[in-house]
């Protein structure tokens, strides 16, 4: 460093910088050479705010000594708790005095097995001291915990997000009218008894998440149906089920989710398990009433081996979006292999990545009689690979670029526009366009297409003949600057704020 002096930069650009770093980089740079490390170690506080403390690798020292780096800051604190055995009672009181500071607390045991102590401590952790900045708080233990006294003793008027996942908040007394964000997880639930005193202390909640491997409804006479009324603030409601879709259909029965501006519906499912159709009967009712259905396939993981993709034909989740007269707005997401056939039956427009378009086609090939029949769909709007997707040779695969001929993969007699949208510009050469047109749509003939658009997307224009055998499957080629808008469902509402700790 002293050699290279003058190329140095200024303490303050460089804590600027640091700044720009995920934590993991940050703490790096105080590796680099003594200039560094004074410089950061030196800088203000909020460069150490975020902290990650996992009970395997580091002591209770190591994080009493990266609060105290934090200074008077706000702190964004993540604890993991594991197998080393550590007094967790130590931990909580060396958290005390930071917990008016607290901006974020996201709490993780996975592997430790908690003993009876354990549950009184974190408890304490949970209920004892004020948390007067927090605003947003995760808690999840595997093992189980319920607590039944008021978080942070009902001082937390800034928290907004509340995620509990295996963790029971049984508390009447307790009462938290800034929070909007509900997220509650349980292996079973029963939602007669368990979510009515889940809701008494959030009031004023926008947004309720639940979700669960096994729901049921077990008839309490305790419990009326008085009792499953959601807060009247309540706008969206998102069902979550993992390994397959409601085993109980009274459950959509007592959820009073009529009034609802959003319903989302989320079905994930074992991709080595057979999986039944959906939507089932009373899944079926969830969009009773319902009009203008709208679907669209979620981005898949593009950073996949060639060995998994048999693995994204059968995984590749498809949402769909419907609106109802008073456009009360209900979605649903399910690996598109647990799609009832008759279902696509009823899908008027259709949104898909190119890359989940060709897994779909990977399926057609692998079954001949797999076409897809759609015969309301009049819309297909296709998100094109970004630019830097056909750097990496990724291009290849695409709909656009398979040999032919091949057999049909959608059947839509009905379809009349065809929309390609792209983030970055790229330039496409018409005879891919009308190749795809004639054998992935089955579409041949003059005009048989009312409408191309083009967003974000040029033709080639060297060959003329090329672009009249495009005007001659399209009435009308309209070109847009900017991308298709993606349809956004409402399962966002439940994330956590992009906090870095890498």
């Amino acid at each position: 460093m002293q050699r290279y002096a003058r190329f140095s930069l200024p303490a303050e650009l460089l804590c600027i910088i640091f700044a720009c770093l995920p934590l993991k980089e940050r703490i790096a740079v105080t590796h680099v050479c003594h200039s560094w490390r004074q410089i950061a170690l030196a800088a203000r506080t909020e460069l150490w705010a975020q902290i990650h403390w996992d009970g395997h690798r580091e002591s209770p020292g190591s994080l009493t000594a990266r609060l105290k780096r934090a200074g008077s800051v706000l702190i964004d604190l993540q604890l993991t708790l594991s197998k080393q055995s550590f007094d967790l009672d130590l931990v909580v009181a060396i958290l005390g005095p930071y917990m008016h500071q607290l901006h974020s607390l996201k709490l993780t045991q996975n592997h430790r097995r908690l003993t009876y102590e354990d549950r009184v401590h974190l408890r304490t952790l949970l209920t004892r001291d004020a948390a007067p900045e927090l605003t947003s708080l995760s808690v999840r233990v595997r093992d189980g915990l319920t607590v039944e006294r008021p978080l942070f003793d009902n001082v937390t008027p800034k928290l907004n997000l509340v995620r509990l996942d295996c963790v029971r908040y049984l508390c009447p007394s307790g009462c938290h009218p800034t929070v909007t964000v509900l997220a509650q997880h349980l292996r079973r639930f029963d939602v007669v008894t368990h979510l009515p005193p889940a809701l008494v202390p959030f009031p004023a909640l926008e947004v309720l998440d639940i979700s669960s491997r096994h729901y049921v409804v077990a008839f309490d006479p305790a419990y009326d149906e008085q009792k499953l009324l959601f807060p009247p603030q309540l706008d969206a409601l998102i069902i979550e089920c993992e390994d397959g879709p409601l085993d109980d259909p009274d459950v959509l029965e007592v959820l009073p989710y009529e009034s609802l501006s959003e319903v989302e519906y989320i079905v994930t499912a074992d991709v080595h398990r057979p999986a039944p159709n959906f939507p089932s009967w009373h899944e079926r009712e969830l969009f009773a009433g319902c009009y203008s259905p709208f679907s669209a396939y979620v981005k898949s993981e593009n950073d996949q081996t060639d060995e998994e993709y048999e693995h994204d034909v059968d995984g590749v989740r498809l949402d769909v979006t419907f609106l109802d007269y008073d456009s009360r707005k209900r979605c649903f997401s399910a690996p598109h292999r647990m799609l009832d056939p008759s279902f696509l039956e009823v899908l008027g427009s259709l949104a898909i990545t190119e890359y989940d378009l060709y897994l779909w086609y990977l399926r057609s090939s692998q079954n001949s009689a797999s076409v897809l029949r759609m015969p309301d769909l009049h819309s297909l709007t296709i998100y094109l690979w970004d630019a830097d997707e056909h750097k990496a040779d990724r291009g290849w695969r695409s709909p656009f670029f398979i040999t032919p001929p091949y057999g049909r993969v959608i059947d839509a007699p009905g379809m009349m526009y065809l929309e390609l949208s792209a983030n970055d510009a790229v330039t496409f050469d018409p005879v891919v366009i009308t190749d795809f047109t004639a054998h992935f749509l089955g579409v041949q003939g003059p005009s048989l297409l009312e409408e191309l658009g083009l967003c974000n997307v040029h033709l080639l224009e060297d060959r003329p003949s090329d672009i009249a055998h495009l005007v001659y499957l399209f009435q009308d080629i309209y070109y847009q600057v900017a991308p298709a808008l993606w349809e956004d469902n409402i399962a966002h509402w439940s994330e956590e704020p992009p906090i870095d700790f890498s």
